[in-house]
């Protein structure tokens, strides 16, 4: 079925300027800062005191801007880059601390999932791994696989992920196991890691 002609381009625009006559529109329309504008211009001469409130209220709230993204910037340019250093011996603890202390409240799985956290982040950090914080889990476990680890410390770190994947993702049963499980992984990347 083809359709017939449309409707001309001046029907349209009458159209169009049909709609934007109405009232709901009528606030957006190219006089209405020109009218607030000149009302301001008037208020310093019917209400000077109101005129000055506002334009310090105005200016403070710019130079209120202006000084935080001063601040942002200096602020990001004086931190520095935490590149490709060698794993440092804080990395470790701060992740165990956490996973610690989750596990300790009976939360097993997200003790376990502070523990893969730390695992990728000292694989990364010492060079054995690439990722993005963008990956999804299928990269995580193909460039996991891909390590050049011991053959044992790949494959139980990777039996690791996939339990803590289903138990994440599907179970949510908490495990005791499975965190002693991520206890042994860790402990075996301290070897591996140290030696290396």
């Amino acid at each position: 079925m083809g359709s017939g002609p449309g409707p001309s381009d001046d029907a349209v625009r009458a159209l169009a300027r049909e709609i934007l006559d109405r009232p709901e529109y009528s606030y957006w329309r190219p006089g209405k800062v020109g009218e607030w504008l000149e009302w301001f211009a008037k208020l310093f001469d019917t209400n000077p005191v109101l005129f000055w409130e506002i334009v310090a209220a105005l200016a403070l709230t710019l130079l209120a801007i202006v000084v935080h993204v001063v601040w942002t910037l200096r602020k990001g340019l004086a931190m520095t880059p935490d590149g490709g250093d060698v794993v440092r011996a804080d990395d470790r603890p701060r992740f165990a601390d956490e996973a610690e202390a989750l596990a300790r409240r009976g939360r097993f799985v997200d003790a376990s999932r502070a523990m893969q956290l730390g695992a990728i982040d000292r694989l990364v950090r010492a060079g054995h791994l690439r990722l993005g914080r963008g990956d999804p889990n299928t990269v995580l476990r193909r460039r996991l696989g891909e390590t050049t680890l011991a053959d044992d410390v790949r494959r139980d770190l990777l039996a690791a992920v996939a339990e803590l994947e289903r138990r994440w993702f599907r179970d949510r049963v908490e495990d005791e196991a499975l965190y002693h499980r991520w206890r042994r992984v860790h402990a075996a990347l301290d070897t591996t890691l140290t030696a290396a």
